[in-house]
This record gives structure tokens, C-alpha cells and sequence, in this order.
């Protein structure tokens, strides 16, 4: 996933400054409105979260209750397939490599 963090979008309606080096002369009080999150803001985990739980939901898998960032996926042909979040890094096994 290129630039996972940056591509969920906001919840809230948020402003941002305008960057030092880069202020438009005339201009410099004015701000910036956010549609995506930017990383390094706090929102960007949650949004990154919230997107990437929704997408595997809709893909059948299910959460684990015990471990927050644990999905498994169990087909009717008992082919296992476990995806581990940890930040926006994802480790992906199961039983069959062709389901993976």
C-alpha cells in the first residue's frame, strides 16, 4: 500500500498553516482545509485504521476479540487465511497460497 497512512480520509473538518518556505505573499493569514489526512497528524493511525478495518470486513474477515489487530478468514473448504496490522505494516499467512 503506497502512502497508506496519508489516503483515509478526515472525520472532522481541520486547517492547516501555511508552510514556512512556501507562503503566498499577500496571502500569508490564510489557511489551508484538509480533505486527507497528512502524516504525522494524530488522526492519520485512526483514519488509517478505521479505513483498512471496514476493507477487511467487507472481505469477510473477522476481529479478533482478543488481539486488536488480528483478522482471520476461514472459508468453507478450511483454508485459514490470518492478516496481523502493526501500524501499516501487514503480515498476511494462511493455509493455501492461492487464497492468499
Amino acid at each position: 500500500m503506497k502512502s497508506a497512512f496519508i489516503n483515509g480520509p478526515l472525520d472532522e473538518v481541520m486547517y492547516v498553516t501555511q508552510p514556512s518556505g512556501f507562503k503566498v505573499k499577500v496571502k500569508e493569514y490564510m489557511v489551508f482545509r484538509l480533505h486527507k489526512v497528512l502524516y504525522g497528524l494524530k488522526q492519520a493511525s485512526r483514519a488509517y485504521n478505521k479505513r483498512i478495518d471496514n476493507f477487511l470486513v467487507q472481505q469477510e474477515f473477522v476481529k479478533c476479540k482478543a488481539e486488536y489487530g488480528v483478522y482471520v478468514k476461514n472459508s468453507k473448504d478450511n483454508n485459514l487465511i490470518l492478516i496481523c496490522l502493526y501500524g501499516d505494516y501487514l503480515i498476511v499467512i494462511g493455509s493455501n497460497l492461492a487464497k492468499i
